[in-house]
């Protein structure tokens, strides 16, 4: 009898599936400007989200801070706003373009200057490896438009004569970087708000929560109770523990480190000095009444108020300072600028700034609420994308969606773990550093580690295996062949190391993949998330839910998205249909909290939804003779057709799950086998399977597999801003019947219409696999030097004998830049370039896999 982990959200007894009082990101929101909307923080993040709350027509705005408006860490952040926030992707794009606007209409609205000055910055790099970073930054850059460039080594000091650069190999010029003052941002944004009705309520003290049928209806302060129809969390270093006051608790996972803040006496610099990061150094450098401000920390930062319950209020408040801590980022300051050595320092501060377990802040509503929103841990980048933020939770409330994906800072990609007190102390630790370490593609974190980890875990590591961590979870890379220990705590090991080449693993995976194509492959995919969804209204609900007709055959499979208004992808699974009302639901792993709370924000009293992802252990069974294995081991016949399913028994293991789908478009079926028999239904497999070619493989294998197939998967490729259409999935869509679902009406008006951008497949010409810097995602594609598109995953197709990129790409005017219809035909006669690290590859498309 299985102990079976129900969802721990709570249901209206009398929501509909065709009525949901709330469809998370599913509906215009237009009634929320008269609502009672109260933002609990006044630093950056509460500053302009109201702001942008009241530009949006927002006509009850109420903004509580505990203190001064602006005293938590706010008055310490740097002031720096990129022209992209790292790493240079469309979202950091839109959060630090949409932060200058808000500074430029600033100073236009309240006649008050902000201090906005572009002033350029010198991005430096000491080794080859940075130099290829900052390269790959400086080509996102570029591809938004700024005329970032290359320098060299000896060209640093004609941009200021004060920077050491003998150490230096190169850099990047931003001339688009900018720095503003944060008190007259402040002050800025407060007169604003004052001046367009919001209510500013400073040294006021949030006591109680009151919630009721799932949402914040009051809140009490030390000074009045409020009603409340929308509540925003935007507490900073406090944003835990207020997520803690309601019940059920809001989980808002941030975590307070050192940072320092270094002020000089004026040194001779002027306002054309401009910011210098050199993160081989961990120190940022910008101008500062008339001096220099330094800014930096260790590669290992200290957590600070690591004890239960909230962190003390002081305003203002910094730490007591460790200068024996202090040291070594003050030697990497005056190896820079050796300059200030010779000037008074002014001052130093130990600030503590909020973190999140990945280094991204959270932006977006939660699952817990709803009628509850979080704007937090802003850390270091703060000013560079708050204004980004603050429109983004604006647009969530009064718009029901946001203009841009947002699932790199929403908090539904973080789980219950992330949350623990422990785990957060240990992870941000590491994750306070990513700025100023240098991450490499497919890097993993090394604190925090082996928290969730499979039935085969001692197995697959006895085997060679390399462990990742996604959402908590071990999950085998790739295995070295003769076994041998995990490296997983030596960052420095060229297994965690990497490099922006050909990886030390190359060899592994080709191995594994020559398994899977020739022999069979097994894969533990225990970390996919998994549902049993029961009851008599369970195909209505499905239905309405879901994009394909799943009311198909018992015994069979079905791939769906869920999606929204706009018909993008909130979620996308796959329906085994195990009975007639009984469907067993396989999402990927980062999906956990989001499909649990669009799953059942949805469901009807008539529909029971069971969270099973630790009941079973998955077994993706890959390859020819796939088949071959299992019919010596199941009890009964096992169809070789794909897209099946069935409940088998299977060695000596009862009431296993057999489902005929790989997930990588290779013939093979995938085992979900009760985690008491997991071991032995393994063992099984690799003792029966060995005149098979039978071998473990690792999640680097099966992706590069499903690459060179075009196996597009959420939340790597696509999102909730793109639809089948987009993603060459129309034939995974019911338009053909009457039956109404989520995103029917868009997608009706833009079948239409015809899309404007389209999912391609890219195969590298002219790219030397041994010698040239590989793609790994989000570089540039380009059409005759115009930005059409962005890679969003990439692997080596051993098939295809070539790199092989995954895209969307548009079509724009090339006298307008007006988005014209994407055809096939476009698609094919064209050659397109992709940008890596500054050097341009032709690339073939193709909106069809390859015949392999």
């Amino acid at each position: 009898m299985f102990v079976v982990k129900t969802l721990s959200f709570r249901r209206h007894a009398s929501r509909r599936v065709f009525n949901p009082i709330r469809c998370l990101h599913n509906t215009s929101n237009d009634g929320n400007k008269s609502s009672r909307i109260i933002i609990c923080g006044g630093g950056l993040y509460g500053l302009t989200t109201a702001y942008h709350l009241t530009k949006l027509g927002c006509e009850n705005v109420t903004l509580i801070d505990q203190g001064p408006i602006g005293s938590g860490a706010t008055p310490y952040s740097v002031g720096m706003i990129p022209s992209v926030l790292y790493p240079g992707n469309i979202l950091n794009h839109y959060l630090a373009s949409q932060t200058r606007q808000l500074y430029e209409d600033l100073e236009n609205e309240t006649n008050l200057s902000v201090g906005y000055k572009k002033c350029g910055a010198l991005h430096l790099a000491r080794t080859p490896d940075r130099l290829i970073f900052i390269r790959r930054y400086m080509a996102n850059l570029q591809s938004f438009g700024c005329k970032a460039k290359l320098i060299q080594a000896n060209e640093i000091a004609s941009y200021t004569y004060i920077i050491r650069s003998d150490d230096l190999i190169g850099g990047v010029w931003d001339p688009d970087f900018s720095i503003v003052s944060i008190d007259l941002v402040i002050k800025a944004l407060v007169k604003y708000l004052s001046e367009n009705g919001a209510q500013l309520m400073d040294n006021t003290s949030i006591t109680k929560i009151h919630v009721n049928n799932l949402s914040i209806t009051h809140i009490d302060t030390d000074k009045s109770g409020l009603d409340c129809d929308i509540f925003i969390n935007c507490a900073g270093r406090w944003a835990r523990h207020l997520g803690l006051m309601s019940t059920p608790a809001v989980r808002v996972p941030v975590q307070s480190c050192e940072q320092y803040i270094l002020r000089s006496e004026p040194c001779g610099v002027n306002e054309t000095f401009p910011c210098v990061i050199d993160n081989d150094g961990g120190v940022q450098f910008r101008f500062y009444n008339n001096g220099i401000l330094a800014s930096g920390g260790l590669l290992s930062s200290l957590p600070v108020f690591t004890d239960a319950g909230a962190p003390p209020f002081i305003p203002y408040q910094t730490l007591p300072n460790k200068w024996e801590t202090f040291q070594p980022v003050l030697q990497e300051i005056l190896h820079r600028i050796p300059h200030l050595s010779t000037v008074y320092l002014d001052e130093l501060l130990t600030v503590p700034e909020a973190f999140t377990p990945d280094g991204s802040p959270i932006v977006g509503d939660v699952p817990e609420l709803m009628n509850y929103y979080v704007a937090a841990g802003s850390h270091t980048q703060g000013a560079g994308g708050a204004g980004g933020v603050g429109r983004i939770i604006a647009d969530l409330i009064v718009n029901g969606l946001a203009d841009i994906s947002t699932w790199n800072v929403n908090p539904l990609r973080f789980g219950a773990i992330h949350n623990i007190r422990r785990y957060l102390i240990d992870r941000v630790e590491e994750s306070s550093c990513i700025w100023r370490t240098l991450r490499y593609p497919k890097n993993n974190h090394h604190s925090a580690r082996k928290v969730r980890c499979s039935s085969l875990y001692p197995r697959l590591e006895a085997a060679g295996a390399h462990f990742g961590e996604l959402f908590g979870a071990e999950r085998a890379e790739y295995f070295r062949r003769g076994g041998g220990t995990d490296p997983l705590y030596d960052p420095e090991s060229r297994y965690n190391r990497g490099g922006f080449g050909k990886p030390g693993w190359y060899d592994m995976v080709e191995h594994e993949y020559w398994v899977c194509r020739q022999h069979v492959g097994l894969v533990d995919i225990s970390s996919y998330t998994k549902y049993w969804l029961t009851g008599e209204g369970v195909v209505d609900y499905l239905q309405y839910l879901c994009a394909n007709d799943v009311d198909c055959p018992i015994g069979t499979i079905v791939h769906t998205g869920m999606l929204n208004s706009r018909g993008g992808y909130e979620n996308d699974c796959s329906l085994a249909r195990m009975d007639a009302n009984y469907y067993f639901v396989i999402a990927p792993t980062v999906q956990h909290t989001r499909s649990h709370t669009w799953l059942e924000r949805h469901c009807p009293s008539n529909v029971q939804v069971q969270d099973v992802t630790d009941l079973y252990t998955a077994i993706n069974v890959i390859g020819p003779n796939a088949s071959l294995l299992l019919e010596d081991l199941v009890d009964g016949i096992i169809d070789s057709r794909a897209m099946h399913c069935l409940e088998i028994s299977i060695g000596y293991a009862a009431k296993c799950i057999a489902v005929g789908i790989t997930h990588c478009g290779e013939p093979g079926w995938t085992l979900y086998i009760p985690n008491q028999y997991a071991i032995s239904v393994y063992d099984s497999l690799m003792a029966r399977g060995q005149d098979l070619g039978v071998d473990n493989v690792g999640y680097h294998a099966m992706r590069w597999l499903r690459i060179e197939k075009l196996f597009v998967y959420w939340g790597q490729d696509f999102g909730s801003t793109d639809t089948p259409f987009e993603v060459g999935r129309d034939h995974r869509v019911k338009l053909n019947t009457d039956i109404d679902f989520i995103g029917r009406d868009a997608l009706i008006e833009q079948r239409q219409h015809g899309v404007k951008r389209r999912f391609v497949m890219l195969t590298l010409e002219a790219h030397n696999v041994d010698t040239d810097l590989w793609a790994w995602g989000g570089e540039p594609v380009y059409l005759n030097d115009i930005v059409v598109g962005r890679v969003t995953s990439t692997g080596y197709g051993f098939t295809l004998g070539k790199l092989v990129c995954l895209a969307f790409v548009t079509r724009p005017d090339s006298q307008s830049g007006e988005l014209q219809l994407v055809t096939t035909s476009y698609i094919s006669r064209e050659r397109f370039e992709i940008d890596i690290a500054g050097q341009r590859f032709a690339a073939k498309a193709s909106i069809y896999p390859p015949l392999l």
